[in-house]
């Protein structure tokens, strides 16, 4: 059973969302510092990206894969985070900085604001750090996390 696993993923990242592998020199993905996250091809549907950092310990480890959904929020979750506080993992680029993408928790929404910060904040460069972003800014969201499978 274990070994249907990453051959499900493999059929579903070829077979259903296609451009997600971007070619490098090292042959893997290209990945940034600071939990700062890499994507693996075009911003449709469902992409899969690579953690690398601590700013979201203990929720998300360096090495961790993740499955998001390229998409902005929903009205219903702005409402959640906005009533709740209730954090939903976002990724984001910033207009200031674009190619960057980052992943953090979305913890407060005002207006066309949205206050993200790191699980870790000793970690973590976050809202604390740059201040509230715009709703344009947060372009997907976490789905589920899986470690890669050694071959």
């Amino acid at each position: 059973m274990n070994d249907i696993f990453p051959l499900l993923l493999k059929f579903l990242f070829t077979r259903v969302v296609t451009g997600l592998v971007i070619p490098t020199s090292q042959g893997r993905l290209p990945c940034v510092s600071e939990t700062d996250i890499s994507a693996s091809g075009n911003r449709r549907g469902i992409g899969r990206l690579a953690v690398v950092g601590d700013s979201m310990l203990p929720t998300l480890s360096d090495g961790d894969w993740l499955l998001v959904h390229w998409r902005k929020l929903s009205s219903r979750q702005l409402r959640a985070i906005e009533r709740k506080g209730f954090g939903i993992i976002v990724v984001v680029e910033q207009e200031s900085r674009p190619g960057l993408l980052q992943i953090k928790r979305a913890t407060s929404v005002k207006g066309d604001l949205i206050w993200v910060l790191g699980d870790n904040p000793s970690a973590s460069t976050d809202s604390r750090h740059f201040g509230p972003l715009k709703h344009r800014e947060i372009i997907g969201y976490f789905l589920f996390r899986y470690k890669k499978v050694k071959s």
